[in-house]
């Protein structure tokens, strides 16, 4: 294995030289204490056969040569120089053997209990092959659930495509060591904090990240590097310290971040008398876990640098736009070689139809599954044209335009957005039309109602009509012979009123001789009134009165 690393590592560095757009590519001897500080991270009992071993050599070699190259083409030619130098020590055979897909993790295996049902290890490491990755897929998944029922804040939402998985699986081998460190390279939305985070949760390592304020400045980043060390020193806990180009305040802050990687030894960070209680707190530890431990401060402070170095893992999280990486790694060389580096590469058309299904599947839409699927897709290769269209169009002006997994993402929730929007606004629509349909379709049974009632209507005012008629032809009958009798009471009128002018005059005559003959009349009733009863009886006496008495008696 040895000679087959030092092989490997001089093909490399004689193949894949620095240039301005590839700063990092320097291959130092790190990189084979690297490879083999992987090989040891497996058990001796799980390595098996020779072909296990190998394939666990050429996983640690992919992780360490072929993470930290820019390209797919690169990468590729270094995957392929791995397998050739395979088949140059050990056989065209042997590369056969282990040619394909090679994952190994450590956090497969389920928490260990002892007889009385207390766990007494809940995430053991066992560093081993695995030739499913969907098994990886499953626990992985099953930790982040954990994660986010543990967590009120800073939940995670992965959609763990097997791209994003492999770099699940980098970060996780690396934060997992003793002194690993990392940069990760993408850009903007690749995903490369969130899968930290993830990475961190599965190897029980604590996660801090400082907080930019306004006002925040070196002492700041002190105080926070302070905690960071008493938390991996004296308490012992692993602590995954993200740091990202957003946070570079101040180009200062990469001077402390070198230092951290280069030595772990940070200047004028602690006081004096910090230092003495620092080492206080250490001594019963430092005799705990080294027997016959010499009691010197030279000692318990080493002791204590050691833990943190060993305990603190730092990630940085950077970005390759433009030139400014390039620079801070001229200025501060600890940042690349004293880290192991991956850099990510665009999204695969896979990766970007299960984000897309992540958020189109269970999206409500007017529609159904196939034409959703062909949406989902329908994205994906719209994003993938869009990244094809910005290669072609650098080659052509020699201007880059990035089109990041962050632009993507922001596309899917805009668009999930406004389809939300435009639905109700059309939905607003469709309820006016159809509550115009419905009035509309009631007006049309109401006007059918009508026309029945009017039909029917019809045939009684055509009998109406029909005696109206009848009715009518009667009252012109009616209306001659009234006329008649009208003319005939009209001379019978006339003859009256003649008479009644004749009657007039007489009645005049008759007054007058009615006027003449009220003295007569007066004076006989006067006469009357003086007859008494007396003359009554006398008259009756008389058994054969005079005429003249007859006659006036008659008269009575």
């Amino acid at each position: 294995l040895t000679d087959a690393t030092i092989k490997l590592w001089k093909e490399t560095s004689a193949k894949m030289l620095p240039t301005p757009a590839k700063f990092h590519y320097q291959f130092n001897m790190r990189e084979l204490s690297r490879v083999f500080a992987g090989v040891f991270e497996a058990p001796r009992e799980s390595i098996t056969d020779d072909r296990y071993l190998v394939s666990l050599w050429r996983h640690e070699c992919e992780r360490v040569f072929t993470d930290k190259l820019t390209n797919a083409k690169d990468k590729e030619w270094e995957n392929n120089q791995i397998l050739q130098v395979v088949g140059d020590v050990y056989g065209t055979e042997m590369a056969g053997d282990v040619d394909g897909s090679c994952y190994f993790v450590n956090f497969l295996e389920e928490p260990r209990f002892d007889d009385e049902g207390i766990c007494e290890d809940e995430r053991p490491k066992l560093y081993r092959q695995v030739l499913d990755v969907s098994l990886v897929r499953d626990k992985a998944l099953a930790f982040q659930t954990q994660h986010n029922d543990e967590t009120k804040v800073g939940k995670l939402e992965l959609v763990l495509f097997d791209y994003a998985l492999e770099h699940l699986m980098r970060i996780s081998r690396v934060i997992s060591m003793d002194r690993g460190s990392m940069m990760l390279v993408g850009v903007g939305g690749s995903g490369k904090q969130s899968l930290t985070r993830l990475a961190s949760y599965i190897a029980g390592n604590n996660v801090f990240q400082i907080t930019i304020t306004k006002n925040y400045s070196t002492s700041n980043l002190f105080d926070d590097i302070k905690v960071l060390y008493r938390t991996a020193g004296v308490k012992g806990t692993a602590v995954t310290f993200i740091f990202s180009d957003a946070e570079v305040k101040d180009e200062g802050f990469l001077e402390y971040i070198n230092q951290i990687l280069a030595t772990g030894e940070v200047s004028n960070l602690f006081a004096k008398d910090e230092i003495d209680a620092i080492l206080t707190d250490m001594r019963p530890v430092a005799k705990k876990e080294i027997k016959g431990f010499i009691d010197t401060a030279d000692n318990l402070l080493k002791f204590f640098m050691d833990r943190v170095r060993n305990n603190l893992h730092v990630v940085l999280s950077m970005s390759p736009v433009g030139s400014t990486l390039a620079s801070r790694a001229r200025k501060f060389p600890g940042i690349i070689n004293c880290v192991s580096v991956d850099w990510f590469l665009p999204w695969p058309a896979e990766g970007l139809q299960n984000v897309s299904e992540k958020f189109i599947a269970n999206f409500p839409m007017a529609t159904d599954d196939k034409t959703k699927k062909a949406l989902m897709a329908h994205m994906a290769n719209v994003h993938s044209i869009v990244q094809v269209t910005t290669v072609e169009y650098f080659e052509k002006y020699r201007r880059n335009v990035y089109v990041t997994p962050k632009s993507y993402l922001s596309f899917l929730n805009t668009y999930c957005v406004v389809y939300t929007e435009k639905h109700s606004e059309i939905k607003i629509l469709a309820d006016k039309i159809n509550n115009g349909l419905s009035k509309l379709f009631d007006a049309q049974e109401d006007v059918a109602k009508m026309k029945v009632e009017l039909a029917a209507s019809e045939v009684v005012l055509a009998d109406a009509a029909k005696k109206s008629a009848e009715l009518l032809k009667e009252i012109t009958a009616s209306t001659a012979s009234a006329e008649k009798t009208k003319a005939a009471v009209k001379i019978i009128a006339d003859a009256a009123n003649e008479k009644a002018t004749t009657i007039g005059a007489e009645k005049s005559e008759v007054e007058k001789d009615l006027e003449a003959a009220k003295p007569a009349l007066l004076e006989a009733e006067s006469a009357l009134n003086a007859i008494k009863p007396s003359d009554i009886q006398n008259l009756k006496a008389l058994k054969n009165p005079p005429v003249v008495i007859k006659i006036i008696f008659d008269g009575v």
